[in-house]
């Protein structure tokens, strides 16, 4: 491998080594997802036995109407912050490949 090649892998390390110190000094706590899908969760169970719970009547009125559509609509609420919390832990597991990176560009250049 000649000098300009290796100077352009020692490039490339620097910035994949630059961009992981960025984001691990940003120190992202994405912990919040988990507890968003917890909470939104608990809303909707709580919802769902107020809907159980209801005289039969009412269950076929605007109120269990109107606890229907909420169930409806918290799961939908649920269900994406379970993609949101899904997709911070697939962030920080793709942040650990700039190591993986750094040393295939390593091994190249010592070639």
């Amino acid at each position: 491998m000649n000098k300009a090649r290796r100077a352009a892998i020692d490039a490339l390390i620097k910035q994949a080594e630059e961009t992981k110190a960025a984001i691990e000094a940003a120190n992202f706590d994405f912990s919040w997802t988990e507890e968003l899908e917890a909470d939104i969760s608990t809303c909707k169970e709580e919802e769902e036995e107020y809907l159980e719970n209801m005289p039969e009547g009412m269950k076929e009125g605007d109120k269990g109407s109107a606890a229907s559509a909420a169930i409806e609509q918290l799961e939908e609420a649920r269900s994406k912050a379970e993609e949101l919390k899904d997709f911070f832990e697939e962030f920080q597991e793709k942040v650990a490949l700039l190591d993986e990176i750094v040393t295939e560009l390593d091994n190249a250049k010592s070639n």
